[in-house]
This record gives structure tokens, sequence and C-alpha cells, in this order.
């Protein structure tokens, strides 16, 4: 509204094809070297923590995305200790980044609210090394074990409180 055609950009435009150019000559080694990591990631996460499910199958998703549920952990409380970390991820797309509620993807698929709200999204990039790897799955470990202890979703937290109360847990 209230614009008007201007000059292009000619040189944004040029360096946005050889941007493409390159990219192309290499996607394959890229996507290749980005799923590695990925899949070492996950094989690490599954060895070193319990209880935890991949959103969506892993043959039709983008190289670099990973999506996890950290069952029985709220995952922004996840991505508030990962942060002091300097371990950067999201509990949803970067759309709806300002939102607070339930990813409405994880919902599409068919997730509860609370297997939502533990989901986890990583991204891997072509700068990130397996020793990321290992630093981010060492300290995400000892996230979990911390934040499971306090949890009320932990099926441990819902028999001692059962046991509190004299009363059975659901």
């Amino acid at each position: 509204y209230k614009k008007r055609a201007g000059t292009e950009n000619l040189p944004g435009i040029v360096g946005f094809g050889k941007a493409c150019e390159l990219a192309g000559l290499n996607l394959d080694s890229h996507i290749k070297k980005v799923k590695e990591i990925r899949d070492y990631f996950l094989t690490e996460i599954q060895r070193n923590v319990a209880d935890v499910d991949i959103n969506g199958g892993m043959e039709h998703r983008l190289p670099g995305n990973l999506n996890i549920i950290f069952n029985y952990v709220e995952g922004e409380a996840l991505i508030l200790y990962m942060d002091i970390k300097g371990i950067y991820a999201s509990t949803g797309s970067a759309c709806s980044s300002a939102s607070f509620s339930a990813s409405h993807v994880l919902a599409a698929m068919g997730l509860s609210l609370e297997k939502a709200y533990s989901s986890v999204r990583f991204t891997i990039g072509d700068f990130t090394t397996k020793e990321d790897i290992d630093y981010a799955v060492e300290e995400i470990t000892n996230i979990i074990e911390k934040l499971r202890t306090i949890s009320p979703y932990s099926n441990d937290n819902k028999m001692k409180t059962a046991q509190k109360c004299n009363c059975q847990a659901q």
C-alpha cells in the first residue's frame, strides 16, 4: 500500500543466483553430512536419555530437523536450561516462536497436549560438529534428570504423591 516500484537490487539478485548455484553444487554432500550428524545426535540421545520419542518419521524429514518428545518434562523448562548452557532449540516452529500454545503441527499429528508440550525441535546445520553434539547430549541428559525429579508428569512422582496422600496413582 502506497508503495511504488523502484530500481531492482541487481547486485542482490545476482548474488542470490550465485548462492543458489553454489548450494546446488554441494547439495548432496550437505544433505549427507547433516543427516549423519542428526542421526548421531538421535542415537546418542536415545542411548543416554530414557523415555524419548521422535515426532514424525525419519525418512521424510528435512535432513537437519529433529523433533523429540522428552516424556515427563515440560519443553519450555528444558529450553531455558539448555539456553543457559549455550544449546539453542525450540518448542515450536520459527513462525510461532512468539506463542506459548502447543505446536499446531504436533496437534494435527494427534499428539496429546502433554506430549506436544514435552516436544523440542532441534536444527542441525553445516557448522554443527560431533563435539557440539556430544556436549549437547551430556548437558541435556543432566538437565532431563534434574527436571524429571521435579516433574508432576513423572510416573515416579505420581507414585510418591499417591503414597503421601494414601491414594492410588492413575
